[in-house]
């Protein structure tokens, strides 16, 4: 499996609220200290969270390719790889999809990003065609918002839609970040300048943009910037600033001349001094999680409220539904849902290479008797942190 960190493809720009020591308020702004050399934990995940497996299935008409996003709700799991939308139950039950790929007016040319609608339709991003197309559930097109926009991710907010464009400059856009109206059908508002200079090669990819908490509150993350953001459709306010241990990027770093974003991680990782996020945010009751990239390798920290409790590092997650099956972070993809939820796909070939290399042979049956069809659709791993 490849490197996340050879699979980037998303702009995005750096900004920072005022650091202040511990966790400690400045102007609103929280700054939540990552202690980035603190050792590497080895629990397992039911130590960490509550965790169910879905098993897909699987036949000749439903056979998924990459997938490159996933979104919940209470009642169903939303997949999408390049070419259909899939819905699922939380049981793995199969609940329609939408296939509308091709070149006609009501298709698309492929799935960049979807969204569901307080209604349950779909709304599908192409990057290409640079629209928002809604779909209802019998796979029926509802209507398109054509959007003059390079179109990296886009999100739902109750009543409209937050797109962001990270740091393309295309079609005279200046802003990283906009509110669409669809009623109107119009922008109405527009954040976060692009900075030009960046705009030249800072292009990369991450899964997580928004996250829409449990309160109902939506949260802006980005890759090459150490804040997050709280989002309303008239503002955004810097809420949470990650300090990883003094070993973030400096601004300075971002002002030479890079030809491309592949000469930006050449001199990045020369040295392996810099650590940079934030892939994954959430907030539970007891402690914040933040994924994050150090020394080439993909990091996920708990950082609990109570300061008398210890700090938790991760580069593997092992899964103990699995007989102990790990998760190396830097070749997953975590998808973080709007219930605080994280959903990882897992790949059925590479859990039986385990359990042959490790497991008893009564272990393996266990797990083949479970999940393991011939070119079978992935597994999601549901980890709801405690």
């Amino acid at each position: 499996m490849k490197s996340r960190l050879l699979l980037c493809i998303l702009s995005l720009a750096f900004f920072a609220c005022q650091e202040s020591p511990k966790t400690t308020n400045h102007k609103n702004c929280i700054t939540l200290n990552v202690n980035i050399d603190a050792a590497t934990s080895k629990e397992q995940l039911s130590h960490l969270a509550t965790n169910t497996l879905i098993v897909l299935p699987t036949s000749d008409s439903l056979l998924l390719s990459a997938i490159n996003r996933i979104n919940s709700t209470e009642k169903y799991i939303y997949i999408a790889d390049p070419t259909a939308l899939y819905r699922f139950s939380w049981d793995g039950v199969y609940e329609g999809g939408i296939k509308r790929q091709g070149s006609g007016p009501e298709e698309y040319p492929n799935i960049g990003d979807f969204q569901i609608d307080n209604t349950g339709n779909a709304w599908i991003s192409n990057r290409g065609n640079q629209s928002i197309t809604q779909y209802s559930w019998d796979n029926q097109f509802k209507e398109r918002l054509k959007i003059e926009l390079w179109m990296e991710r886009f999100f739902w907010g109750g009543n409209g839609f937050y797109v962001y464009t990270g740091n393309d400059m295309g079609f005279d856009n200046i802003y990283q970040l906009h509110y669409l109206n669809p009623e109107t059908r119009q922008i109405e508002h527009q954040f976060k300048q692009v900075d030009e200079h960046k705009a030249k090669y800072l292009y990369v990819h991450m899964p997580n943009v928004f996250q829409k908490t449990k309160n109902g509150e939506i949260l802006l993350t980005q890759l090459f910037n150490d804040t997050v953001y709280s989002l309303t459709p008239t503002s955004y306010i810097p809420k949470y600033v990650i300090n990883l241990e003094g070993k973030n990027i400096p601004e300075s770093f971002y002002e030479r001349d890079y030809q491309n974003i592949m000469e930006f991680f050449t001199e990045l990782h020369k040295q392996d001094r810099y650590a940079y996020g934030i892939d994954v945010f959430l907030e539970t009751e007891k402690a914040y999680w933040i994924g994050y990239f150090y020394q080439r390798q993909y990091h996920l920290s708990i950082l609990p409220k109570n300061d008398s409790e210890r700090q938790l590092n991760f580069n593997t997650l092992y899964v103990d539904k699995l007989f102990g099956y790990p998760i190396n972070l830097s070749e997953a993809t975590l998808f973080v849902q709007n219930d605080g939820r994280i959903i990882i796909p897992l790949q059925p070939d590479e859990i039986m290479e385990y359990a042959q290399a490790h497991l008893s042979e009564e272990q393996q049956k266990q797990i083949k008797d479970y999940i393991y069809i011939a070119d079978q659709n992935p597994i999601l791993l549901v980890i709801n942190p405690l």
